[in-house]
Order: structure tokens, then sequence, then C-alpha cells
């Protein structure tokens, strides 16, 4: 079901689509905002969330061309929540002198509401002089005026903030049109593993720099806060930007510098203001200089926050917070430099949960346009686990794979302390069941930390869309280096990423070429820079440092027609692609430690697994809702195995599967429905 309420306040129009799927409520907050000029973009939103709890709260931005095309440049965007504070204020806005002899003057007084900025999160535009169809003179470099990009960010913790009626700011630090911006946000209902008692901001903007103690004084000074009652934990959010290039320092754009957090007047933690991965940016290439790297911050990316666990500290009724950059000297007269800072401190109530192990994304198979480097994919399969409780996370099964196809397990572990994160790459899946057109992916934890007892199970799995890397005919490379070919490197490797061919020892500014012809299967092909500024690229050209440019890569149909191609790639040019009929390869013989039960839901065949347990006979049961034993089998357990069970002659429903071996049991609900 699917309802769209709109919300009217003076001009304002504002749109809230709620989708009843898994409870997730999903409320628009700019729809195709034009961003022409410098300025703040409002739009008042009703979130109609009082009185619900949400396990996950996510804001989406995304990111396209104005009406009037791209900007060629790259700007800072927030997207802010402007807090009404409960109190107004006024300024003056007409005076009108009625008489000189007395003087009398009338004073016309605008009285407004105080708003408080809180920033949800931050990216910089791309230089999107390829999307500008104003100007074509740059080519377009396999982009258009329709692109997009979208940006997500996890806001959990504002809940208390997005309710009744909110105004949701985009900020456009441009000087030039024009970008559009795309703004939702979905809730999702639960139970968060941390409840926020309150959230307070430490700072709300950045400033110029012309010194330490100046900045320090005026833009980032100590300030203490009282610790709410009922507190047991609390975290600081910092996200912060260099801008400006002063020519004696680079500063503060392009200079490598850190950032102190102190508490309570002692450093306790030290942050890198410094991007050096902006080669491999998911959009790319750009007109402008975007491989340069930044002071924390890359064009075409999202601004990485850091969280700093304050909980340590909480040992008075208040807490004293301070930030310090690494002093620097700017030359005289040789430019400006700034910094954009913004910290929010969120004080929680107790944990919700002693043991909580998430998957926290998909990042292949995805359609998801931040993995787009990874995607489309036929081949490794690129998940990242979230531990959200103080419980170390040491260990779990993942089951993955095609939704409606066969499901793939694989162990991981390690040891994930308080909200740490771990990207695991894990085999390729089956894709048995996969057709042409976008398809959803399943995975999910199972028995995490060798038990059952995860107590927040909803957020154990998470489901992607995904399309079908697309499948290739016998091919042909063909490289053309620059000067400095040891910088590249050549790689095809298999779905069980083994290499099946490798090339490296190029010369300079000569053109190779090498016939491929692959036995059927999934394969990724990998072209690396070690320089992370790809075969050719504009500035180099400009800047006389032709050695550097004039390189292409091509892969070419034998038969004819092109494939794939790149120049200007940054780190490396990466694609997944099929030859002849997917052929990938059994799973490894591993052993199973519990009961599997697949398909669900099923026609009539139900697959057990039954692992080996050496404990005498499994019984197994099929129960009906009314608790009646419509079905008893037994099976071995002395080695691993398959048992089937047809239910093809029970009526559509639901019904329980019970094992039982010993002292263990195992039961699972399964769906009978007719084809």
């Amino acid at each position: 079901m699917k309802n769209r309420f709109l919300y009217v306040l003076l001009t304002t129009l504002v749109s809230t689509f709620l989708s009843q799927a898994e409870d997730t409520t999903q409320v628009y907050a700019h729809e195709s905002t034009q961003m022409n000029r410098h300025g703040n973009y409002d739009n008042k939103v009703y979130f109609p969330t009082e009185g619900s709890e949400y396990r996950k709260i996510y804001m989406y931005f995304t990111l396209g061309c104005a009406d009037g095309g791209c900007s060629d440049w790259d700007y800072d965007v927030l997207t802010q929540i402007m807090h009404n504070t409960g109190t107004v204020d006024s300024s003056v806005s007409n005076l009108d002198t009625i008489s000189l002899a007395p003087l009398v003057v009338d004073t016309t007084w605008r009285v407004f509401d105080v708003l408080e900025p809180y920033e949800l999160g931050r990216f910089i535009t791309p230089y999107g002089s390829y999307m500008n169809f104003r100007n074509q003179s740059y080519g377009n470099s396999g982009f258009d005026s329709s692109w997009n990009h979208t940006f997500r960010y996890d806001v959990t913790d504002y809940a208390s903030l997005l309710k009744d009626s909110v105004v949701i700011r985009a900020k456009y630090n441009g000087w030039s049109a024009g970008f559009s911006a795309d703004i939702r946000f979905e809730f999702i209902k639960g139970t968060p593993q941390r409840s926020v008692i309150a959230v307070k901001n430490l700072y709300t903007r950045g400033g110029g720099y012309q010194g330490t103690e100046q900045f320090e004084r005026d833009v980032i000074p100590s300030r203490k806060m009282e610790i709410p009652n009922g507190t047991k934990s609390a975290q600081a959010k910092v996200l912060v930007t260099g801008h400006g290039n002063n020519s004696g320092t680079n500063c503060g754009e392009f200079c490598d510098k850190d950032y102190y957090f102190k508490v309570n007047g002692e450093q306790k933690f030290t942050h890198r203001m410094w991007r050096d991965d902006c080669g491999a940016v998911p959009v790319r290439p750009q007109g402008g200089t975007y491989l340069y790297s930044r002071a924390n911050w890359c064009p075409g990316d999202k601004v990485h926050e850091q969280r700093w666990e304050l909980t340590p500290f909480l040992n008075s009724d208040s807490i004293e917070l301070d930030m310090d950059i690494e002093p620097y000297v700017n030359q005289e007269g040789g430019g400006n430099s700034s910094h954009n800072i913004s910290s929010t401190v969120f004080f929680y109530g107790s944990d919700n949960y002693s043991f909580d192990a998430e998957i926290n994304t998909i990042m292949a198979p995805s359609t998801f346009s931040e993995f787009i480097n990874y995607n489309p994919s036929c081949g490794q399969v690129i998940v990242v686990i979230k531990n959200n409780a103080h419980t170390p996370l040491t260990s779990t099964k993942i089951r993955y794979g095609a939704s409606g196809g066969k499901m793939r397990t694989e162990s991981w572990s390690g040891n994930l302390g308080y909200e740490e994160m771990d990207t695991v790459f894990l085999p390729s899946p089956y894709w048995d069941g996969v057709s042409v057109g976008t398809n959803q992916f399943i995975a999910e934890l199972i028995t995490p930390n060798k038990r059952y007892s995860d107590q927040n199970k909803e957020n154990d799995r998470f489901i992607s869309t995904f399309d079908l890397a697309p499948r290739w005919e016998p091919f042909r490379i063909l490289l053309r280096t620059n000067g400095f070919p040891q910088e590249n490197e050549l790689t095809i490797t298999n779905e069980k990423g083994e290499v099946v061919w490798q090339k490296s020892d190029f010369e300079a500014n000569k053109t190779f070429i090498e016939e491929i012809t692959l036995p059927n299967g999934c394969y990724e092909i990998l072209l690396s820079d070690d320089n992370q500024d790809g075969l050719d690229w504009w500035v180099y050209r400009q800047s006389g440092q032709a050695a550097r440019a004039n390189g292409s890569f091509r892969v070419l149909r034998q038969s004819g027609g092109v494939y794939a191609l790149a120049s200007d790639f940054g780190k490396e040019f990466r694609m997944n692609f099929v030859v002849g009929q997917m052929d990938v390869q059994e799973a490894p013989l591993d052993f199973s430690e519990d009961f599997e039960i697949f398909p669900n839901p099923t026609s009539g065949k139900v697959n057990i697994l039954v692992p080996m347990l050496d404990d005498g006979d499994a019984n197994i049961e099929v129960f009906d809702l009314l608790g009646r034993r419509v079905l008893q089998t037994s099976t071995p357990t002395d080695l691993e195995h398959l048992k089937t069970i047809d239910i093809a002659g029970f009526e559509d429903n639901m019904y329980v599967v019970s094992v039982t071996v010993g002292d263990r049991n195992f039961v699972r609900k399964i769906l009978k429905v007719t084809k």
C-alpha cells in the first residue's frame, strides 16, 4: 500500500511517501530542488514519526544537474536540520521618519523563529564539465545531463529532531549554476542499539584561518556541556574540510594536517585531515583537477565523518570539549585559507542490546551508485558487517545468494569491537535463477559467535538490487602506454579470484595488442595505475607533462565493436564480464555445523541439509498450524548430506519443520505455495 501525504505551508509544497513494506516509512524532503546560486534551499517537511521508534534512519541525497546544466566547479553542499529552538528574535525591517523636530521614527520589526542548524551530512560536487550540455567543448566522457549520483548517510541519532514540522536545508556553497537536489529519508521501525536522550551542537560553522590562536578563539573555542540526567554513554561526531589555497602553505585545501580532539583539557583523539584516494571516487572521470589529494575531501564524494566515543569521560555532571588544528603559518599576501567544521554530541541512555551483529550493506552485487566501482558484478561478493554491541564479534556464518536461487554459506572470523566494521570478500555465489534485468541479492548472518542469541535479528539481513554483468565474446586488448608504463598492471581473474592472465612489463609509449579467448565463466579485468592518475589526464597535457599523457586502453570484440575504453580513470579501471553461459564452480567442500532448509517458500520439495554430527538418527517432523503432525521421517547423521521431503500434496499454508538430534532441536517455518 502506498500513500502520498501533502503538507502545505505558505507556498511550500512538500510530499511525503509512506511505504508499508518492512515497516519502512519514506519521507521526501526535496524533489528536484534547483541549486542555481550560492545560498540556502529550505523546505519545511512533515515527519509523521511521533511516538514511533526506529532502529535505522537513512538519508539519501541524489545529486543531479540543474535544468540549465551542471556546474563546472567543485562546491561543498551541506544538508542540515534547521531545528526550531522555541525562541524568537527580531530585526528592523523598515524605518519611517514621522517628523524631524522633534525626531519621531516609526520602526517596523521583523519577528522570526530562532533556528539552530544540525548538519546531517556533507559532500563535494564533482567538476561537472562532462555533464554540462551548455558547453560541449569539453566532451562528455560517457556522461550526459541526465547524470545523477546518490549519497547515503546514517542519521539514526537525529531521530528526536526528525519529527513533526522541520525545515530541511540544502546549503549550496557554490558560485555558479548548478545542481539539483533530491533528499529523502528512510525510517526503519525497530529499537536502535542506543536510544538518544539529547543532541547538542559543539560547532556549527567554520571560518577563515589567520593563525592558530585566532582560529581556536573565534571558530573552535573550548566549550563545557552539561551531561543530561540518565546519560550512560556519549559520542561526538565531527565533519571537517579545508578550503582556500595560500601560495606559501597550500592550506587549507592542499595541506596535510591533523586535528586534535580534547576532552576535559586533555588530547584524546587525533585525525589526519587528508584524502589521498581521490583517484578512486565513484564519479570519474571529471573535468577538473579531481585527482589531487585534498584536506579531508575529494570532488564528487561525500565527506567522511569521525565518531569519538566519550563514554569513558562521563565522570561528573559536565564535560569540556575542544578541537585544535595542527598549526601552520600562511604566507602574507599569498591568499586565504579556511576550515569548515561542524560537530555534534549525542548523549545516550542504556544500551538496548548486549549482543548485536549486523549486515551493514552489500557493496557487490549492487546497483547503488556509491559502489559503482565494483558493479555490475558476477564474481566475488562484497559485504560490510558491523558489531553494534560491546560484546566482541568473533565469528559468523554469512549466507548469501540471488533471491529465488540457491544460497551459499561461508564463514567469517575476526575480532570486531564496539561499532567496528569489516569489509568481507566472499566467493562467487550460485547464479542459478537469475534473469535478465534487475534482480535482488540477499546476504544474512547465521549464528554470529556460534550462537542464536543475537538480540536484534532485524539487521542480520540485507537486500540489494543488482544487474547482471555484460557478456563478452572473444576479445582483443589494445593498450597504448604513456611515458610511465611501470605504474601499470593488467590482470584478468576468474570468479575464484585466480589470475588467469596478467601483464605488467610494458614498454613506454608503445601499443600492446593481445587476443584473449577464455573458457565459459565469470571474469574481472583490472587495469591499475600506481600513481592513481590513469593513462591520460587533461591537466598533464595543459601543463606540458606530455610523458604522463596520451595513453589509452580499449577492449575490442575480435569480430568488431568496442566493449570498453578508458584513459582518464585515476587509480584503476575495473569491469566484470561473462564469457558464454555462466558456469560458476561449486563451492569448496566444507562441513556445516547446523541444519539448513531450502527452498522457502516451496511448491513441494523441501531440502534439509543434515550436518555430520555422528549422533544417531535425526528425527524430522512437520506440523500444521494447529499443531498436528502431518509428516514424520528420520535420517542418519554420520555423514553430511541432503535429505529431501515432499509436501506437494499438502494444502497451501504455513508449516513448521522440526529436526531433533539428541538434545539439539532445529525449528523452521516454511510456506507451501502452489506454482
